[in-house]
């Protein structure tokens, strides 16, 4: 084995140079060694040692007090080194035995729907009908992404990539696995740059060191951990609430990327004093409690004077390294819920140290690199904010539309209630399943769906087809109106209904004059619900039939907008990180 190659390379994953390995190793420390972050970790953990701490207490090691402090000095750093060098021949023994060793990791789905689809089959608890069932085409073949029962090595397959690997061969995921399946150096799965080293290989890539999301990085431009790249780097401070001018920023107000929500604010205390945790801008502020907020990172780029509390940790650029939107770009680009995943207690409290965040992994190029980096990604950014501001204003036009309509009708009057219902026995392939869930509020939009399997659905289903509009009853309040464009059921709390003119039911449903109708008449403490009669009897306000036609071509053009613009949206995420793989 080239050892020298492995020790340099050793070294370059704790940010030393071979020579401060070396002198590690030697027990003759450089000055550039005691400067790196790798010595300051050890003499802290060093120091705060039980035995370390016993031996330097006079009332409990009187052998050592009665040293002379030279003496002192060369027993403690002889203690420091045979506590330290058999951990760091252990790290290095584990980086041998794993590096260049490619790793596929494949991730089930986190949605149970689509790992059964994955897995090609599901356990029925069903009464007479209990036992594994196989998902199959109409030709009765397995269908499932593990392997395909025709063709051995079929690309688009797991087993495909298991055979490929273990025959020493470095797979090419295809798109369609890229979901599932990646290939990591696992030497990249072991964290060898803490004190701790506890030997873990982390199996997903939401617990491995964030390296392994810079695979396409040359090689030429190194990884920096944060605590490399930083002036400041520590956790907000627990504020005393008061009535000053010094807003606080809570860790759900900080909304992630640039997007603050202050629709409650918090002041502090007259009394409370500022240090250098208070927010600059540039500074980027990450999450580090709380299920669904920890790892959640935005930029501060506000006027004003703001502290941070405590669930926030302060990470704040050294400019001469690193450009703060380009720090922000990079930690996007690992993803928010990565960076919670490696936080502690994933099983309860979300807690994401500030050890954690030190040891977060992003390409570091040269500064006109950075910049060129930044001002293509604020173009991106430039075309989603006027995206989002065309949405915001179709959906401001469309309100003002529906305002000035001169009719007011019953809902009995402009529609029909489906009462087409369907047993799950009788659900057949090719349909979805509409839940509230997947309702957006008060856009009139789908957030999600799921093929509607038949032993996934307990009880009877309200049937729709394309162009009928759905309304959800159950708190009706939260505003779920949706236009269908394909077949499915629904929840029975979804009302089905059908209508000639279904675009303008959905934006009279839509309209907030409805919902304050509706809102007031909810039967229900726990559950509130809107009667079906007294949804039928609800008012809706509709346009002169002179009108009609105009009307109608407005508001579809309107939604054609929004569409476009939604679908556009979706690539944003994807545009940013060709941006970066491009330069990188």
């Amino acid at each position: 084995m080239d050892i020298e190659g492995l020790l340099e390379t050793y070294a370059g994953r704790l940010s030393l140079t071979l020579d401060d390995c070396r002198s590690l190793l030697a027990r003759t420390p450089t000055d550039a060694l005691r400067q790196t972050d790798c010595w300051r970790d050890y003499e802290r953990w060093f120091n705060d040692l039980t035995e370390i701490k016993n031996l330097r207490n006079p009332q409990k090691n009187k052998a050592f007090a009665f040293l002379t402090p030279d003496e002192q000095r060369a027993e403690l750093t002889r203690l420091f080194y045979d506590r330290v060098l058999p951990r760091e021949h252990d790290k290095f023994l584990y980086f041998c035995l794993t590096y260049q060793q490619p790793t596929l990791i494949v991730r089930l789905p986190a949605d149970g729907t689509d790992e059964k689809k994955f897995l090609g089959y599901e356990f029925s608890k069903r009464r007479g009908d209990e036992g594994i069932k196989l998902y199959q085409d109409a030709q009765g073949r397995h269908q499932t992404t593990l392997y395909d029962e025709e063709t051995l090595h079929h690309p688009d397959k797991l087993n495909t990539l298991v055979w490929q690997v273990l025959s020493d061969h470095v797979p090419t995921i295809l798109d369609a696995l890229r979901n599932h399946a990646e290939i990591v150096d696992l030497s990249d799965c072991l964290d060898i740059t803490r004190v701790e080293f506890e030997k873990q290989i982390g199996l997903s890539t939401q617990t491995t060191n964030s390296a392994v999301y810079w695979s396409f990085v040359r090689k030429d431009i190194p990884l920096k951990m944060l605590q490399e790249v930083n002036v400041l780097l520590k956790r907000g401070k627990l504020p005393t609430y008061g009535t000053s001018d010094v807003q606080i920023i809570k860790s759900g107000q900080a909304r992630g990327y640039k997007t603050f929500d202050f629709a409650q604010k918090h002041y502090l205390a007259s009394n409370d004093t500022l240090d250098e945790r208070q927010s600059q801008k540039g500074d980027i502020l990450i999450n580090s409690t709380g299920v669904g907020t920890a790892g959640r990172v935005t930029m501060f780029d506000l006027d004003g004077v703001f502290v941070a509390d405590s669930h926030i940790t302060i990470l704040r650029p050294d400019l001469e390294k690193a450009l703060p939107a380009y720090v922000l770009s990079a930690l996007a680009h690992i993803r928010f819920k990565t960076i919670e995943a490696m936080a502690n207690g994933a099983s309860g409290q979300i807690e994401l140290p500030l050890s954690t965040i030190e040891h977060i992994k992003i390409p570091l190029p040269p500064l006109p690199v950075q910049q060129q980096i930044v001002a293509e990604i604020e173009s991106i950014e430039q075309h989603e904010a006027a995206d989002k501001q065309l949405i915001q204003d179709s959906r401001a036009e469309i309100e003002q539309l529906v305002a000035g309509f001169n009719q007011s009708l019953p809902i009995r009057d402009v529609c029909e209630l489906s009462k087409a219902k369907s047993e799950p026995s009788e659900i057949g392939d090719g349909l979805w399943y509409i839940g509230l869930e997947h309702i957006e509020s008060n856009t009139g939009s789908l957030a999600g769906r799921e093929d509607a399997q038949a032993a996934d659905l307990k009880s009877t289903k309200n049937v729709f087809a394309p162009g009928d509009v759905l309304y959800g009853k159950l708190r009706p309040y939260l505003n779920k109106v949706y236009l269908t464009e394909f077949a499915g059921v629904c929840s029975t709390d979804i009302i089905v209904l059908k209508t000639q003119q279904p675009v303008l039911l959905k934006h009279g449903l839509l309209h907030s004059s409805f919902v304050d109708q509706t809102s007031g008449m909810m039967k229900g403490i726990n559950l509130p619900r809107l009667g079906v009669s007294d949804f039928l009897n609800c008012c809706v306000r509709y346009p002169d039939d002179g009108e009609l036609k105009s009307v109608v071509t407005a508001l579809e053009t309107l939604d054609i907008y929004i569409r476009e613009a939604e679908a556009r949206l979706l690539g944003v995420a994807g545009q940013k990180a060709d941006v970066l793989k491009r330069y990188l």
